[in-house]
C-alpha cells in the first residue's frame, strides 16, 4: 500500500482498507504484531462468508525520510497475508510568526528592539538555530530546542554606529527548515537649527533688560536634545552685554519647534558685531548658531499719543477747547527731561486753574489764589462757561492767526523708568484747518516732532438765538419788521453774503451744498420756460434781508428782517432760513501751510431760521344803545336832525388788525 503525500513525523496517521472473505464459510485472522511504525486495527476477528470487513492501516513514524514495512496476517487454513507499506515521513517543521522585522527611526547610538515568536506545533522536539547578518543586529537567542506544541520569543536588538538604511534580508531562522527574515529601519543623527541665521533685536537701552524671543526647530525625524552655550563660553559677546535664556536646556520631538526667551542686559553705548549664540545638539554632527544684530543706547524714549498714531488730530467749535495726550517714557535708568512746546502757534498759559474730563490744568502760580471750577457741573454751568471762555481768551493773547495749543506740562524732568503724560490743548476764535508740529526736546537727544492737526469748522457769526419769530399776523396786513443783532467772533474781517431760501431750497442746499440762482415769483412759469430749473433758480419767499453784511474784528451788527405777504396768500405757518456763505480777506485765508479757511461754497455757511404765522382776521361788533332811529322825516330833511348811538368792534384774532367801516348817508361812524 502506498500513503500518498508526507507523513508528519511523530504523528499517528490512518488509512482504511478492506479484507474480502471469498469462502462460503467464516474466516478468523490475526496480524502480526512488529516493533516499526505500521500496525493495523482492529488486528484480529472474524470475517462471515462472502463478506469484507473494513480495516484502518495506522502510521505512527518518528525518524524522517522514506519508509517501507511489510505487515503479515495470518488467517485459517489458509497461507500468510503479506501487506507492503510505502511513505515518506516528514520532519517536524518550525514556524515563525512575521515576514519582517521593521525597526522605524532609530537614532545612531541608540537601540530599537523588535521581538518575533518560533513555534513547534508537531508532537516531536525540533532544534533550532538563528544566523545573523547584520553586525548591528544582535538576537536574545541564537539557538535551541522546542519541544512539542512549544514556542519561543526572540528579541532583536538594532544598535545603529552610522546614519544608514537598513534594508534587505537580515537573519534565517534553520531547522528541518528555513525561514528568512527581512530588516527594514532607518537610523539617523539628529539635526536642530535656529529658525532664523540673524535676528536684528534693534536698539536696546544702558541698564534696561529687555527680551526677545529665539526659536529652534528640529528638523529631523528623531527626537533631539540640546544645550544652548553660556555667555562665558561665547568668544563674540559684545563687551558690557549679559544675556540669560529662558531655558537653556531641554528636549525636542521630531519636527517640533520651541520658543526660547533671552534677557539681555547692556551696561555701555556698543553696536553689536560678529555677536553670535550658540546651541549644541547632542549627538548630532554640527551644532547650530544665529547671529544677534543691534545695538545698546546710552538714553532713549518712547513716545506715542492718546489716538495712537504718529500725529495729533483735534477738531472742535469755536470758544472750547480740545485736549489729547503726548506720553513719553524713559527706557533707561538714566534721569533725564523734557520740553514740549509748539513750533508755530505757541499760545500762552492762563492763569485760571481749569479742570475737565481730558486735563486738569494747574497755572505756575500754585500757590497763589486762583479760581477753580469742574467742567461739567451743572450746577455751575455759567461759572464754566465763563471759564472756558477766560482760558481761551488767555490762550490767545498775542495770537493774530486764530487758534492757539499750549503743552502742560511743557518741561519737567523725566525720572527713570518713568511715564510722563503731557496734555497738548488747543482752543481757536476762528473757523479753518490749523496744522502746526510738537516739538520735543529731551535731555542731549536729538528734538523730534510731532504733527499736530486741529481743525475748527464752525462758522465764528452768532446771534443769540437760532430761530427768529416774527410771530402772528393778519392775511392782508403790512409789511412787518424785526432785527436780530449778530457777531463776528473772529479776530479778522469777515463779509457775509446772506441767501433767504425756502425750506425746499434749503433742504437741497444742505444736500448739495450750493444755493440756488435766480429768483421766480410764479413756480407754473418757472418749470414752463425751463423745464430742469434747479439748480438755478430757487422759489421766492416772504422775508428779506440786506444782501451783504461786513464785520470788522469782533464786531456785533444788527440785521435787519422784513415779512411782506405776497398777492393770494394763503392762511398757515411760513418759514424760511437765511444762509449766509463767508468771504475773507486773501490774507485772512491763510497761506495754506500754517493755515486755511474755506471760504464760498466750500467754506462754512452761516443759518438762521426765520418763521410767521399768517391767519384771518376776525371781529365781533356788539351794541351799546339800540341803533334805532325814529323820528319825524321833516327834521331830518332839513338838517338840523342829529342823533348819536354807540357800538364797539372787538378783534377776537387774538393779534393785531385793523379793520375799515363803511356805512351809508345820512348815517356817520365817527
Amino acid at each position: 500500500m502506498d500513503i500518498a503525500g508526507e507523513v508528519p513525523a511523530g504523528l499517528r496517521l490512518k488509512r482504511q482498507f478492506q479484507m474480502i472473505n471469498m469462502s462460503l464459510g467464516d474466516l478468523s485472522f490475526q496480524w502480526e504484531m512488529t516493533n516499526g511504525a505500521c500496525s493495523v486495527e482492529p488486528s484480529f476477528g472474524t470475517i462471515p462468508g462472502r463478506q469484507m470487513a473494513p480495516l484502518q492501516l495506522c502510521v505512527e513514524a518518528e525518524t524522517p525520510g522514506p519508509m517501507l514495512e511489510k505487515l503479515v496476517c495470518h488467517v485459517d487454513n489458509g497461507d500468510p497475508i503479506e501487506l507492503d507499506v510505502r511513505a515518506v515521513i516528514k520532519p517536524p517543521l518550525i514556524r515563525v510568526d512575521q515576514g519582517n522585522l521593521l525597526f522605524g527611526i532609530v537614532e545612531v547610538g541608540k537601540k530599537q528592539t523588535t521581538t518575533f515568536t518560533i513555534d513547534n506545533r508537531n508532537p516531536l522536539p525540533a532544534p533550532w538555530s538563528i544566523t545573523v547578518n547584520h553586525p548591528d543586529v544582535r538576537t536574545s537567542l541564537t539557538s535551541g530546542t522546542l519541544g512539542p506544541l512549544e514556542e519561543i520569543e526572540i528579541q532583536v536588538v538594532w544598535a545603529p554606529s552610522a546614519e544608514y538604511s537598513l534594508t534587505g534580508s537580515g537573519l534565517t531562522v534553520v531547522s528541518a527548515n528555513s525561514i528568512a527574515l527581512d530588516f527594514y529601519g532607518d537610523s539617523l543623527k539628529p539635526v536642530v537649527n535656529f529658525t532664523v541665521q540673524k535676528l536684528d533685536i534693534g536698539e536696546i537701552y544702558v541698564g534696561v533688560v529687555e527680551r526677545f524671543t529665539v526659536e529652534l526647530e528640529n528638523v529631523s525625524l528623531v527626537p533631539a536634545q540640546f544645550q544652548l552655550i553660556p555667555a562665558n563660553y561665547l568668544p563674540s559677546v559684545p563687551e558690557g552685554v549679559e544675556f540669560l535664556f529662558s531655558e537653556p536646556s531641554g528636549k525636542l520631538a521630531s519636527k517640533e519647534k520651541i520658543q526660547i526667551e533671552v534677557e539681555i542686559k547692556g551696561s555701555k553705548a556698543i553696536i553689536f558685531k560678529d555677536f553670535i549664540l550658540a546651541c549644541e545638539i547632542f549627538n548630532s554632527n554640527n551644532p547650530t548658531f544665529i547671529e544677534i544684530a543691534g545695538r545698546v543706547s546710552a538714553l532713549a524714549v518712547q513716545t506715542w499719543t492718546s489716538c495712537l498714531s504718529d500725529q495729533l488730530n483735534l477738531r472742535f467749535p469755536i470758544g472750547k477747547l480740545s485736549a489729547q495726550k503726548i506720553f513719553i517714557k524713559n527706557l533707561t535708568a538714566i534721569t533725564s527731561s523734557f520740553k514740549v512746546e509748539p513750533k508755530l502757534l505757541k499760545g500762552q498759559h492762563p492763569k485760571i486753574r481749569l479742570k475737565t474730563s481730558e486735563f486738569d490744568f494747574i497755572p505756575a502760580e500754585e500757590k497763589k489764589k486762583y479760581q477753580l471750577l469742574r467742567a461739567g457741573s451743572a450746577t455751575m454751568a455759567s461759572e464754566t462757561s465763563l471759564t472756558y471762555r477766560e482760558f481761551g481768551k488767555e490762550m490767545h493773547k498775542g495770537s493774530k492767526l486764530g487758534a492757539s495749543i499750549i503743552a502742560y506740562p511743557d518741561s519737567c524732568e523725566l525720572g527713570p523708568f518713568q511715564t510722563k503724560e503731557i496734555d497738548i490743548i488747543a482752543s481757536g476764535n476762528s473757523w479753518g484747518t490749523y496744522k502746526d508740529s510738537i516739538v520735543v526736546s529731551i535731555g542731549d537727544l536729538d528734538p523730534f516732532e510731532i504733527a499736530i492737526t486741529a481743525t475748527i469748522d464752525e462758522v465764528p457769526i452768532t446771534v443769540p438765538s437760532p430761530i427768529v419769530r416774527l410771530g402772528k399776523m393778519p392775511l392782508g396786513a403790512d409789511s412787518v419788521k424785526r432785527t436780530t443783532p449778530i457777531t463776528n467772533k473772529a479776530n479778522h474781517p469777515v463779509s457775509v453774503q446772506l441767501y433767504v431760501l425756502s425750506e425746499f431750497d434749503f433742504a437741497e442746499f444742505k444736500s448739495i451744498g450750493i444755493i440756488p440762482g435766480e429768483l421766480v415769483e410764479d413756480q407754473e412759469e418757472q418749470f414752463e420756460n425751463d423745464p430742469c430749473p434747479w439748480p438755478v433758480k430757487r422759489q421766492s419767499v416772504n422775508f428779506t434781508v440786506p444782501e451783504i453784511l461786513h464785520f470788522k474784528p469782533k464786531e456785533s451788527l444788527t440785521l435787519p428782517i422784513e415779512f411782506v405777504q405776497k398777492e393770494n396768500q394763503q392762511p398757515g405757518e411760513i418759514s424760511a432760513y437765511v444762509v449766509g456763505i463767508l468771504s475773507l480777506p486773501l490774507k485772512a485765508r491763510g497761506d495754506g501751510e500754517t493755515f486755511y479757511r474755506k471760504t464760498g461754497t466750500f467754506g462754512p455757511a452761516f443759518e438762521l431760521n426765520l418763521r410767521a404765522s399768517l391767519d384771518w382776521a376776525s371781529f365781533q361788533i356788539e351794541q351799546i344803545t339800540a341803533p334805532d332811529f325814529i323820528e319825524n322825516a321833516a327834521d331830518i330833511i332839513s338838517g338840523n336832525y342829529e342823533k348819536e348811538k354807540q357800538f364797539s368792534v372787538f378783534n377776537t384774532s387774538g393779534m393785531a388788525a385793523s379793520i375799515h367801516l363803511i356805512i351809508e348817508k345820512p348815517f356817520l361812524v365817527c
